[in-house]
């Protein structure tokens, strides 16, 4: 299992976006620090969890933790202590981006994104580190979405993680090259390579 990281820079929005290039539907759960960004809820990329589901050779963007049927609150790069999952007091996979991707097996009432932004397609179903980064709750962002039959093999049959650190952290772990400037980090994550993944309305909730 291989890691790619990405440079998180402080306050800056971003989206994550997924190219199904298959010409069958697939489902997609995905987890930002650890959390599934519909439920809200910890994620283990399970096929229980919600997920977004995408059509065949369909580009789709996902912006934010989902509130509502058609609300996200949108992501945005920040420290630890501000983030979503910090809000949960959880700090077992901060900077962690990771989407599990699920083929069809029989069709089961899931949601349907109708955004022409492409926010997405929804299904129904260690310690911090001061200088870390995480994933805000950030403006709230209309999203329509509707329900759709789809339902996942029991098994991903590809997993992608993403790692993203300030740079200077990206410095210290050596993935980018700044000379002596930064000392080497040691950071604690649920979302190791070879690691597992460590109610209410269904949707993401704020603990704010």
């Amino acid at each position: 299992m291989e890691w790619t990281y990405v440079e998180a820079q402080d306050n800056e929005p971003y989206s994550l976006r997924i190219h199904n290039h298959s010409n069958r539907r697939l489902g997609v759960v995905i987890a930002v620090d650890g959390r599934n960004i519909i439920s809200g809820k910890k994620s283990y990329l399970k096929a229980n969890e919600r997920m977004y589901v995408l059509g065949p050779r369909e580009v789709a963007e996902y912006a934010g933790w989902r509130t509502a049927g058609n609300r996200v609150n949108g992501f945005y790069f920040t420290d630890m202590d501000d983030s979503y999952a910090a809000s949960w007091d959880d700090y077992s996979a901060m900077g962690g981006i990771a989407v599990a991707v699920f083929e069809e097996r029989k069709r089961k009432e899931q949601r349907r994104d109708l955004s022409g932004s492409g926010v997405g397609r929804a299904s129904k179903q260690a310690g911090p580190l001061d200088s870390g980064a995480g994933t805000g709750m950030g403006e709230d962002i209309w999203s329509p979405s509707r329900k759709v039959s789809f339902k996942p093999g029991k098994h991903p049959f590809r997993e992608k993680f993403i790692k993203y650190e300030w740079r200077s952290t990206l410095c210290s772990k050596h993935i980018v090259s700044c000379g002596d400037e930064y000392p080497d980090y040691q950071g604690i994550s649920r979302f190791r390579p070879r690691g597992g993944w460590g109610s209410g309305s269904g949707y993401a909730q704020r603990r704010w």
